[in-house]
């Protein structure tokens, strides 16, 4: 398991794809926080760059994402909700996000505030254990503090940055994959396969009910499936009645007729 593995049954995707030729922003975006010594401004810009990457993330499978970008209140906080929503990607990154962000706020709302020893100590507590827990997969050295809470919140930026980045290229992959008609076709195929299999399996067993109709046979099963066998000389039959009847609560409202 790598740094940002997630675990299985958290998320669709819990280890990034290898893709080879790709662009690679991340020296870009990095060397934005290289040379800076203030820590109100460290958090701020670190928070910028957490929240591009997130919007990278998202655009690369929501087509339309721009029409949720554009909307003033949109916040860091809905997109981090939608992402884990959406469940793509390990939550412990998100998590990452989430700590990063709150900690943007803290100096954003805070005008007194400029160093990061000045945050709350449940913040801090957070981020701490985030990291610890992140880079435990490295062995137990690496779940040991730091010597630092300025190196601490530089291991948590990276790892949720380089994160985001690395799956971001699992949901462009899989979007291009669904939009292939192939796949919706296969998928079109499969669907009414499992339904004609399902169907065959009700029928298989003798009808809760018989009714004779306008010298039709009405048979109905279990999930609501309705099979109705036409009469000779029969009249006509209301199927809209039969299926209102059956569309109520809990009958499925499955009609069939032969």
């Amino acid at each position: 398991m790598g740094l940002i593995s997630g675990h299985k049954g958290e998320s669709l995707f819990i280890e990034p794809l290898l893709r080879y030729f790709r662009h690679n922003p991340l020296p870009e975006l990095f060397s934005k926080t290289e040379q800076l010594k203030d820590d109100r401004l460290l958090a701020i810009v670190t928070a910028l760059i957490v929240e591009d990457r997130l919007d990278a993330t998202l655009r690369s499978f929501l087509p339309r994402y721009s029409r949720l970008t554009t909307a003033t209140d949109f916040t860091f906080s809905m997109k981090i909700a939608l992402a884990e929503a959406l469940a793509f990607i390990p939550t412990k990154i998100l998590s990452a996000a989430t700590v990063l962000r709150k900690i943007r706020n803290e100096f954003a709302h805070h005008l007194e505030m400029d160093s990061f020893v000045q945050l709350k100590a449940s913040l801090i507590a957070n981020l701490k254990n985030l990291r610890s827990e992140a880079y435990g997969v490295f062995g137990a050295d690496e779940r040991k503090p730091k010597a630092t809470f300025l190196e601490e919140y530089k291991s948590v930026a990276f790892f949720c940055i380089v994160g985001l980045d690395a799956y971001q290229e699992n949901l462009s992959y899989l979007r291009s994959y669904i939009e292939r008609p192939e796949f919706v076709e296969a998928l079109l195929k499969s669907s009414a396969a499992e339904n004609e299999t399902e169907m065959r399996a009700v029928l298989s067993h003798p009808p809760l009910s018989v009714e004779l109709r306008d010298g039709h046979r009405i048979e109905k099963y279990p999930k609501g499936v309705v099979h109705i066998i036409a009469g000779e000389g029969g009249g006509t039959i209301d199927l809209g009645e039969v299926l209102k009847e059956e569309s109520k609560p809990d009958s499925g409202g499955s009609t069939t007729a032969t």
